[in-house]
């Protein structure tokens, strides 16, 4: 990971309120996703409730948002500790699920989410085999950075684009 992505990732973090500098909605961040191949993400929790219901959370590239307090909310020492990274080839204890590392998720009050994609493709439609996310105990590391992070500059009009920043794992699926 570049000192340029450790430092994008490590402004916001889980358990810091703030604001997305688009629609104006503040809240606290309640999950943060890192993806091998694109700009991470977070999702906040606004504050309060309407007819019984809480206010639906949104999700936005962290670039969106803005600080605008760290540890509002305390972790209590539930700080996941992070044995996969990004390019980890994995394997899940359970299913015997196995790939690469493409993303991480990690939750305010729950274990960090690994998202595993397969390094095969499905014979009849040629088509990869889809990925999936595990609870990071459930996995265990194969072999370290099997593949190497991006480097480039993702994003924005007239900004070069990695051939490959899109993630396999566009969408989250609790396992």
């Amino acid at each position: 990971m570049t000192e340029k992505r450790k430092a994008i990732i490590g402004a916001v973090e889980c358990g810091d309120t703030a604001r997305c500098k688009v629609t104006q909605i503040e809240g606290v961040v309640v999950v943060r996703h890192d993806y091998l191949y694109g700009v991470p993400r977070i999702g906040i929790q606004p504050p309060g409730s309407h007819e019984g219901k809480t206010h639906e959370g949104i999700h936005m590239d962290l670039p969106q948002a803005e600080l605008l307090e760290k540890g509002t909310v305390s972790r209590d020492g539930m700080i996941p500790k992070k044995s996969i990274n990004l390019g980890d080839k994995c394997k899940d204890k359970i299913s015997g699920f196995e790939g690469i590392c493409t993303g991480l998720a990690e939750w305010l009050y729950a274990c960090t989410k690994v998202c595993i994609t397969p390094q095969k493709v499905i014979a009849i439609t040629y088509k990869p085999a889809e990925s999936d996310w595990f609870d990071e105990p459930q996995i265990t590391k194969v072999k370290e950075k099997v593949i190497k992070e991006d480097t480039k500059t993702t994003g924005g009009f007239g900004k070069s684009i990695s051939s490959s920043s899109k993630s396999s794992c566009s969408s989250f699926k609790h396992s």
